[in-house]
This record gives C-alpha cells, sequence and structure tokens, in this order.
C-alpha cells in the first residue's frame, strides 16, 4: 500500500519528467484502491475505486500530469475539494479524501454517483415537461441555498454539472471553478477581469469578468431551466463571443411562445431568474417554488412576485410588456329590456288599449379599440411618444378610440424600428421588423474547447 503524503506542497515527491499514465487496477490512492477508469476530462481522470479496508465505493478524480506543477491548477484543484465539502448537502457530491499519488500528482476522493448527466438526458429525450423540471431542479436550487449560506459560488452551473442519480435526489457536482466567497485563495484560479464558466449558461456579470457572487448560479439555473422546458438553449451561436454578448445585452425569447404550453406565468418566473441586474434575481430556492405555484396553478409568493416583476420590467421587451398595468378593456354592452309605459288608469272596456312602440336604450360607443399585432420579434417594445404601451395576454392592444388614428413606434433588440399608422378600421397588424445590418464581428477569446471555457 501506498504511504499517505507527508503534504500537499513542494516539499512532496519530484515532479520534473511526470508522465500521463493511467492508474491499473489494484493501484492504490491513499486508502482506496483503483477498480478502473470511469471518463477522461480535459483537467482530470476520474477512477472507480473502493476502500481497501471497508470496501465502501468510491470515485478518484486524478490531476493530470501536465498541471501538476502548476500553482494555478493545484489551488484550483484544492479549492474544489475545499468548496464541495464546505458546501454539505445531500444533493452536493461528498469528498471524503484529498491526496498525492507517489508520482506528485493530486486527487481527490469523491462519492460514486451512479446514473447520468442531465445533459446525456436533455440529449435523449429533449424538452421536458414543467413537474419533471421542478422535481429535478428544486434539489439542486436547495443544493446552491447551501452553497451560497457556507459562501461557496458553484460558478459553473450547467446541465453536464447536475447528476441524474438512479436512486436518490440529484447531484451537484464539479466545484472546479466554484469561488470561496469570504476568502482569497492563496494563489488565484483567474486573474480579475477574466471570464469563468460555460458561455452558454454565463450571466452577464460573468460575461464581462466582473466578481461571481450568487447570483451568478441563479443566471446559469434559470438558463438550464429554460433550456429543459424549451428543449434548446436561449441564447445559442456558433461564436462564443456572440453567446456572451446576448448575455450581456439581448433579452432571452419568451418561453411560453417557444413551447405554447407553458403558461405566461411560467415564461415570467423563469425570466426572473435571467434578468440581466443581478439584484432583480429571486434566490435559487424561491425561483424553483414560483415555477411549482404556476404548475399547481397558485400565484407566485409576494415578495418574490415583486421581485419578478421588477426584473421582468427592466429586461424590457415583450416578456415585460404583459406584467406591466394593462389598459382598462372597453366594458361589454348592456342591453336593457324595454318596459312598458305606465299608464294613470286603465283604459274603458269598450276602448281598446293603445302603448307606444317600445324605443331601444342608446348604445354607448366603445371608448376603446383592439389591434392584434403579429409577427412581434423577441424584446420587441411599444411606445407612442414617451409612452410605453402594453399588449394583453393575446397579443392584442387596446387604445382609446378618442386618440385614433394614431401612430406607433415598435423596436426590439437587433432590429430597425419601424412606425406604424393605426386607425379605427384596422382589426391586425404585422409588427415585422428589419434586422440591423451585422456589425463588424470582434475577434473573439481563444478557447481550446468551443463548449466551455473551464470543464473539468
Amino acid at each position: 500500500m501506498n504511504a499517505p503524503p507527508d503534504a500537499l506542497g513542494d516539499d512532496g515527491p519530484p515532479l520534473d519528467g511526470v508522465e500521463e499514465t493511467t492508474l491499473e487496477p489494484g493501484t492504490y490512492a491513499g486508502a482506496y484502491v483503483i477498480e478502473g477508469c470511469i471518463g477522461v476530462g480535459v483537467f482530470g481522470t476520474v477512477y472507480r475505486a473502493r476502500h481497501a479496508v471497508i470496501s465502501a465505493p468510491a470515485a478518484v478524480k486524478v490531476l493530470k500530469a501536465r498541471y501538476a506543477r502548476d500553482p494555478k491548477m493545484i489551488n484550483r484543484f484544492i479549492d474544489e475539494a475545499r468548496a464541495a465539502s464546505r458546501a454539505s448537502h445531500p444533493s452536493i457530491i461528498d469528498v471524503f479524501e484529498f491526496g498525492r499519488l507517489p508520482d506528485g500528482r493530486r486527487f481527490i476522493v469523491m462519492e460514486l454517483l451512479e446514473g447520468e448527466g442531465l445533459d446525456v438526458l436533455l440529449a435523449r429525450e429533449g424538452a421536458l415537461d414543467l413537474p419533471r423540471t421542478i422535481d429535478l431542479l428544486a434539489p439542486i436550487a436547495a443544493a446552491l441555498a447551501a452553497a451560497h449560506a457556507a459562501g461557496v459560488t458553484h460558478r459553473d452551473v450547467k446541465p453536464a454539472n447536475i447528476f441524474v442519480c438512479r436512486a436518490g435526489p440529484p447531484k451537484l457536482v464539479d466545484f472546479g471553478v466554484a469561488k470561496l466567497l469570504d476568502e482569497r485563495a492563496s494563489v488565484e484560479a483567474t486573474a480579475d477581469g477574466l471570464s469563468i464558466g460555460t458561455p452558454a449558461y454565463m450571466s452577464p456579470e460573468q460575461c464581462l469578468g466582473e466578481r461571481a457572487t450568487p447570483a451568478c448560479d441563479v443566471y446559469a439555473l434559470g438558463v438550464v431551466a429554460w433550456q429543459m422546458l424549451a428543449g434548446r438553449l436561449p441564447f445559442d451561436a456558433a461564436a462564443v463571443v456572440e453567446v456572451m454578448s446576448a448575455h450581456i445585452g439581448a433579452a432571452p425569447p419568451r418561453l411560453d411562445r417557444v413551447q405554447p404550453t407553458l403558461s405566461a406565468a411560467v415564461g415570467r418566473a423563469v425570466g426572473a431568474m435571467l434578468a440581466k441586474d443581478p439584484a432583480e434575481r429571486p434566490g435559487p430556492v424561491a425561483a424553483i417554488e414560483a415555477l411549482a405555484a404556476c404548475a399547481q396553478g397558485r400565484p407566485p409568493a409576494g415578495r418574490w412576485l415583486v421581485a419578478a416583476l421588477a426584473a421582468a420590467v427592466a429586461a424590457g421587451g415583450v416578456a415585460a410588456l404583459t406584467l406591466r398595468e394593462e389598459p382598462a378593456k372597453p366594458e361589454p354592452i348592456r342591453v336593457v329590456a324595454p318596459q312598458a309605459p305606465r299608464t294613470a288608469a286603465p283604459p274603458p272596456p269598450t276602448a281598446p288599449a293603445t302603448t307606444a312602440p317600445p324605443t331601444a336604450p342608446p348604445v354607448a360607443a366603445p371608448t376603446s379599440r383592439g389591434f392584434t399585432l403579429t409577427d412581434l420579434p423577441a424584446g420587441a417594445e411599444i411606445r407612442r411618444g414617451d409612452e410605453a404601451l402594453t399588449l394583453d395576454e393575446g397579443g392584442v392592444l387596446w387604445l382609446p378610440t378618442a386618440g385614433l388614428p394614431a401612430e406607433i413606434e415598435v423596436s426590439a433588440p437587433g432590429h430597425l424600428p419601424r412606425t406604424l399608422s393605426l386607425t379605427a378600421d384596422q382589426e391586425t397588424l404585422s409588427g415585422r421588423l428589419e434586422p440591423e445590418p451585422p456589425p463588424a464581428r470582434a475577434r473573439g477569446p481563444r478557447r481550446a474547447d468551443p463548449h466551455g471555457i473551464d470543464p473539468w
């Protein structure tokens, strides 16, 4: 059996000439015996193992030899073990041991999970229904809340880091880019101002290289929820820089329009997690509770609803329009049954009774006119002068008839604005906008892996 390492610093065995070799079955990593390789990532290799004495199964992650002398990678590896063990929760993977192999490579011993990644499940099944999405994300939201309470932000929440177990709740894994919020690592994994995470799930502030906070995890959880319900990502492009630019400045498509089986309330609940301003995002548990309320036909809790409204309005576009107070619609015309005229005394028996023909009550003219707007692009805004206008749930714009004819301006991110003239004899108008000419493409940061910046 290998002797346990005396230390994890530079006083360990020499690392010059360390080769990337696969650990053979029977090799020891601390008190655990390697049984076979499970998978190979960019920075590490994972093995199935078993405790030499009590036979408890485990997974052993070994940092690759090429990073064995890289202080930043070593500290990131150490921080992964510290963050996962510090943020204790039933839906966070357990870490049992940290050590060094005889050749100097570091390793982590973790809980062995049986099942598949959420990314594999989504690739196989596509969009999931709302109840199943809630069942899978509720434990992950609780795990994130526990991590945040322990001073840890994950910074790389994505389907590949959510493991759907065959038995028990799903697990949040891979704290390789996690950040301990209340202390600074001895050697930072990244310099200030450098984006870290996976572009498809990164918050606007991560894309801008700003300080990561728990709100980043909520945004990423919102992207995951959007993807699970829609069957695709809200922002998807071939170039990483285009995806990051969309996270920073573009409103996501309305989820209930992408997936018509979902209600507008579900779209607003997910949209609140995707608010551009971190301060306007709900907490992870409150966000999933809002989805659960939608599934049960209940309105979201009051405190969360305020955050959802503020987030949606700040995001702008059609998604925000349905959240603002809608204009009063014309009341239905009331038809009053005619009444027979009163007579002071009955006529003489021999004289025929005569009555004047009843007159219909006057019908009030409608005070508002509805216009159905079609072909609106995602994130569209409608204004009449300085006044922001709203659509109802059916996509109808109501205007006072006294103000007709009228002109409105329709605008949307990435499109040229357009002015529409509304008259009383119109019912349906097309709000289609022409896209803006594409700007000169900026050279984005080079990435070794086009699907993510820091996969483990």
